[in-house]
This record gives C-alpha cells, sequence and structure tokens, in this order.
C-alpha cells in the first residue's frame, strides 16, 4: 500500500503535514537559509548541507521560593553545620583507626570522583579494543601527564578562518532556563554553520559561524555532549578538521592548512564510546584516524611506500594500512616527545569516499564510495571483511539497523539496497525513487526486532518512508532441485577448492526481490472449483510454486489476505531469493516542496529534513496510539514460522 501525499507542482501550496501509517507527521519547524552574500553563490551544488542532532538533558530549574521558605531553607542548611562541628568534636575524643580512617577517605573520594565524572554514569558503549583502546594509566614514576592541547576562543580569536559568529540575543539566559530533554539540530549552508533548537519556535538559529572555507560534514561527540559541553566536528573542503564547543566557544584546529593532507573532508565520524579519537574520510578514497588531544605531524600521507604499494594493489579485496614511526627517544636536554596525528592512515578505494557508519555494536565499519561499492571493515584490526557491488553507479549513504544485523545504502542507481551482513547477501532492493538517492536513515523508534523502519531522500525531492520485515535470523531456505540441476551442481568444483574472494558482485535484477512502494493493500485473490489464482503486490520476478492451505495458520508467506483464508507461497529457485512480506507493511511516498533534499535525521520526537540550500524542515511525530499492534503480528507471524519449518523440512 502506499499514498502520495502531494506531487511536485510550481505553483503547489507547502505541506504542513504528511501521512504516514502510523499516523500524521506535522510541521513544526521551517527554517530557511538566511540571504548569504555573493561569494558563496553556487556553493550549495557542490557541498550540499548535512544535519546532525542531539538531544541534551538539561538538569530540573528550582521552582522561585518565597521570603517563608527561605527562612526554613536556612535554618535547615545550619543544621549540617551543627552537626559536624559535633562529628569533629566527637573525633578528637575518640579518633578513628588509621585503617578505616583511610578507608573511609577512599570511599569518600571515589564517591566525589563518581559525581563529578559526568561519563562515569553514561550508558555509552565500551570503546572497541585493538586501535581504539582507552589509553593506559600513566605509571606512577613522578612524570606528569601530556598537557592537552590548546584551545582557542572562537569568538576573539584573530584567525582569517573565522570570519564571523553571530549569535542570538539573550543565549545564556535561554540555555540557563531550560530544563529536561531538548534537541539540537546543526547543519552547514555554504561557508556557515548553524546551531539550532528544535520545538521551541525559533526563527533564527542559535548561532551560525562563517569561515573562510566550506564545511562539509560534522559530527558530535555523543559519549562527552551534555548540558555542559558540546564536542562538535566539521570537516572542510580544504582538509582542515576542527574541534568546536558552542558553549564554551572554544575551538581547534587539526590538519591546520592541510599539514597532512589536502584532500577534501567527506565524512568525518567520532569513534563511539571515545573521548578524543575520530575517523574523517577525505575525498582520495582515504580515512584518517585522529585524536584530537595530539598536535599535527609532518607524516607524509602521499609517501613513496604508499605509492609503490598502490600500484599492485587491489582496492576490492584488500586495504592498505599505514601507521607514523613512533616518537623516538628524546635526545640529551630534550623534553619527551609526543606522538602526533594522525593514528593510523587508511587507503581504501581509488575514488571518493561518501560516507561510512560504525555498526552499533561496534564491531563493523560500513563504507560507502563513487566507485560504487560498499565494504565492511573491521576497524580494530584494521581489515577489510566484505565488498559489495552496487547495481549501477556510486553509493552514496549508508545506515545500520539498532541490533547491526542489517544495513541500508542508497546510491545512483535510484535504489534502496537492504543488505544482510550476517549472511552476506542482498536480502532486497527497494524501488521508489525517480532519481539518485542521497541520504539514507533507520528509525530506531519504529524497529522492534522484526520490522525495519528506514527512509530515504532522492534528488526527485522525494521522503520515502520504508518498512521491511526482516527474515528470522537462523532460518535456513528450503530448495528444491531437478535431476538435470543436481548433475550440473555435482559437476561443479567444490567450495573448498575455490578461492576465498572478499568481492561480492552485484546480483541480477531477476533474482533479487525488488520492493515497489505503489502496491495494493491487500494481494487479489480469484479462485473456483478447479483453480486458484493469486495477484502479488510486488514484483516477483523468478518461478515459483503455488500450494494452498485453507483455516492453516502455518503459512511461509503472509500476503495480507484476511483470515480464516491463508495462502502459502513456496519459492523453489536455484538462486533462492529471500522471502518478501511486504504486501502488509505500507511504504510511504512524500513528494516535499522546495530545493532537491540532501539528508534527513530521526529523533525521539521529530523527522528532520533538509534541503541543498540547507532550508530545514522539522515534522513532529503523531502520538502513540492506545493499542499497538505491531508486537502482536511480530507473534503471530513467529509461530506461523515455527509451525512451519517442520513442514518445510520434510518437504
Amino acid at each position: 500500500m502506499a499514498s502520495t501525499n502531494a506531487h511536485a507542482h510550481a505553483h503547489a501550496p507547502e505541506e504542513t503535514s504528511l501521512t504516514a501509517p502510523e499516523g500524521i507527521y506535522h510541521l513544526t519547524d521551517d527554517v530557511k537559509p538566511p540571504v548569504l552574500h555573493s561569494q558563496i553563490v553556487n556553493s550549495p551544488n557542490l557541498y550540499p548541507s548535512r544535519l546532525t542532532t542531539i538531544t541534551v538533558s538539561f538538569p530540573a530549574r528550582q521552582a522561585t521560593q518565597g521570603l517563608a521558605a527561605l527562612l526554613r531553607r536556612d535554618r535547615t542548611d545550619k543544621q549540617p553545620e551543627v552537626e559536624q562541628q559535633q562529628q569533629q568534636q566527637q573525633q578528637q575524643h575518640h579518633p578513628l583507626p588509621a585503617g578505616e580512617r583511610e578507608a573511609d577517605e577512599s570511599v569518600s573520594d571515589e564517591e566525589h570522583e563518581s559525581d563529578s565524572d559526568p561519563a562515569a554514569s553514561s550508558d555509552a558503549p565500551p570503546p572497541t579494543p585493538g586501535l581504539f583502546a582507552p589509553p593506559a594509566p600513566a605509571p606512577l614514576n613522578g612524570k606528569k601527564k601530556p598537557a592537552a592541547r590548546t584551545t582557542h576562543n572562537i569568538r576573539s580569536t584573530s584567525s582569517s578562518f573565522v570570519t564571523r559568529i553571530h549569535t542570538t540575543e539573550g543565549l545564556t539566559k535561554h540555555l540557563a532556563s531550560k530544563s529536561g530533554d531538548v534537541t539540537f539540530a546543526f547543519y552547514n549552508g555554504a561557508k556557515s554553520f548553524f546551531w539550532y533548537e528544535l520545538g521551541a519556535g525559533m526563527k533564527e538559529p542559535l548561532a551560525r559561524v562563517t569561515f573562510a572555507a566550506f564545511p562539509t560534514c560534522h559530527d558530535i561527540n555523543r559519549h562527552t555532549s551534555g548540558s555542559d559541553a558540546l564536542d562538535l566536528l566539521i570537516g572542510f573542503n580544504t582538509g582542515d578538521i576542527m574541534w568546536y564547543d558552542p558553549l564554551s566557544s572554544r575551538y581547534v584546529r587539526i590538519n591546520k592548512g592541510g599539514c597532512m593532507t589536502t584532500s577534501p573532508i567527506t565524512c568525518v565520524r567520532w569513534v563511539p564510546g571515545h573521548r578524543s579519537m575520530f575517523l574523517a574520510a577525505h575525498a582520495d578514497g582515504t580515512i584518517n584516524v585522529y585524536d584530537k588531544e595530539r598536535e599535527d605531524g609532518n607524516f607524509g600521507i602521499a609517501s613513496t611506500d604508499t605509492a609503490d604499494a598502490d600500484a599492485g594493489w587491489n582496492a576490492l579485496e584488500d586495504m592498505i594500512v599505514v601507521r607514523p614511526p613512533p616518537p623516538g627517544p628524546p635526545a640529551k636536554g630534550e623534553k619527551e616527545k609526543q606522538a602526533k596525528n594522525p593514528v593510523s592512515h587508511w587507503r581504501i578505494c581509488r575514488r571518493a569516499i561518501t560516507d561510512f557508519s560504525f555498526s552499533p555494536d561496534m564491531r563493523y565499519l560500513a563504507t560507502t564510495s563513487e566507485d560504487g561499492c560498499l565494504r565492511i571493515i573491521d576497524p580494530s584490526a584494521e581489515k577489510l571483511l566484505d565488498t559489495y557491488s552496487s547495481y549501477f553507479g556510486s553509493l552514496t549513504s549508508c545506515a545500520w539497523t539498532p541490533d547491526s544485523r542489517h544495513l541500508a545504502t542508497g546510491g545512483q542507481d535510484d535504489l534502496v539496497s537492504l543488505f544482510s551482513l550476517r549472511e552476506q547477501r542482498l536480502l532486497a532492493r527497494c524501488q521508489g525513487h525517480s532519481s539518485f538517492v542521497v541520504a539514507v536513515a533507520v528509525d530506531p523508534a519504529r524497529c522492534d526486532g522484526r520490522t525495519i523502519r528506514f527512509g530515504s531522500v532522492g534528488e526527485d525531492k522525494h521522503l520515502v518512508l520504508w518498512d521491511f520485515v526482516a527474515p528470522p535470523a537462523g532460518r535456513q531456505r528450503t530448495q528444491t532441485l531437478r535431476s538435470g540441476e543436481k548433475d550440473a551442481l555435482a559437476a561443479q568444483p567444490q567450495a573448498q577448492d575455490k578461492p576465498t574472494s572478499r568481492y561480492h558482485p552485484a546480483p541480477p535484477r531477476a533474482l533479487i526481490p525488488v520492493i515497489y512502494p505503489s502496491m495494493p493493500q491487500f494481494a487479489t485473490v480469484g479462485f473456483n472449483a478447479m483453480s486458484l489464482s493469486v495477484s502479488l503486490p510486488f514484483a516477483m520476478p523468478f518461478p515459483i510454486s503455488l500450494s494452498t492451505r485453507f483455516n492453516d495458520a502455518s503459512n511461509a508467506v503472509s500476503t495480507g489476505i484476511p483470515s480464516p483464508l491463508f495462502i502459502r507461497l513456496d519459492f523453489h529457485s536455484t538462486a533462492q531469493p529471500p522471502t518478501v512480506r511486504n504486501a502488509d507493511r505500507p511504504a510511504q511516498i512524500v513528494a516535499l516542496q522546495g530545493d532537491i533534499l540532501s539528508s534527513l535525521a530521526f529523533v525521539p520526537h521529530f523527522l528532520l529534513t533538509v534541503t541543498r540550500p540547507g532550508w530545514v524542515k522539522s515534522w513532529q511525530r503523531p502520538p502513540e496510539r492506545a493499542v499497538d499492534m505491531t508486537a502482536e503480528k511480530n507473534a503471530l507471524f513467529a509461530r506461523k514460522e515455527e509451525a512451519a519449518a517442520p513442514e518445510a523440512i520434510r518437504a
């Protein structure tokens, strides 16, 4: 089932709501890009706007108290002081033993440290071992810890890299008045970087910083950010990377002036759970691992050793890893040498990397590039695991599901492809766009372990919401072979005789199910005394055999036909395409007015879209229904599969 809310039209009114299967999304924020000076004309076409969001919990504000309440509080505040004086007098007359006193002091110190460290109680995932393991504590030999990198104030800086900064009036008071959860959005437009608060009804951003270069991407550290700090990374077309905290107005430039590489930054990501390490992808097909606490080094990225290795390098099967040499021992009278950036240098491919993302369990790193390949990397071991080819053209974006089992990609083939990394195969191709897919995102709030909700935006100005029912983990697909096919299969060399390859070419379209959003609500069924015909609401371009079961809940495929009539479809093909159950899972197409869309994001209370020049719209989610049948449907599917599994084995 699908419905088109609006069609692109020159004089069509702007959409204020969009309809989805779960309800109606209402437009709450409509922030148009400001009129900027003439030197940044045509820049949105080169460096489209990107979105980064975070929800911050501010402490609850204390209610205003009257005079009587203040007097009562003053009396209660004096009571602990009197009790403390009495305890001191008792300790003078009856002192504690040394062991108990030291234990008591150590406990109090630990409590003080746990209270002062906001990351101690954080629920962020632990850092990945290996390359991204936390640094070992300094030895207790009298040596001082290495000094943190010097930061600068962006308001009073004399650097020509920052040309202008503008903040809303009364920003400090505005932030001090906040309490509870507040969602911030960060986005770039031309040469400016914007900070905006969602749901506050503001027409202007909280802050806007204009640079001499073009911001291309950005990310925020969810492990260290809070109501007192926002750790942002901003990548530029000059290769520069800036760490920036808008709350304290402090910043640091990394790879300043392209001292290590001048290749533009295409994507930047913090290492989840780490305080200072992050990855930056470049347009030359490389990824560098940086540490914001380290100074820039003079390590030559394009060294002769790398050039020699690149000559016979197969980018589909391997990646090149180069580590800078460790700092040598200091000479007599010199200070101890510190390690410098980059931490590591990865040569991934020969074309630009368009996007990369860590899996939620931190086991994998997925990258997309202009050579049309999806690469799966083990980031801790710095090793390439698998390479998947697109159907056509470049891949532009990737997004993981919350359980790290599936990965969605978009690209220039106008398709959204869904992969299963555990099974190392392509599950389905989603065809709903009429132009390049520029961004995909997964909605964690609508993923329940079986149903996967993800969205995509394209250059056709369409936002498409997809609901996909993933096949159960560990379910073995049955297969029926004819006698001639068995002989041909036996004549083929065994798997152990074939060389192991990491490259997976794109399967033909006839072997992979294609999910179309333009599908009817139910399958069309017609039957008489002698025959039965079924019209499926999705494309199945491969041979199938049909067997019917009436009043039987053991079905492999649900066609959306109301009970008590059930139909079982057994797919028999040598390629064994996966089962698709999207007949009752609607896909939603929404045509949005304005420029070409460039990014989208799902946050707890909003759905956000942004256009290339930086026109941001936030759509408030519909309220939760009183009765949610998703869990009941999934339980019914599970019971059907469990009942059908023994019959499939006997068949």
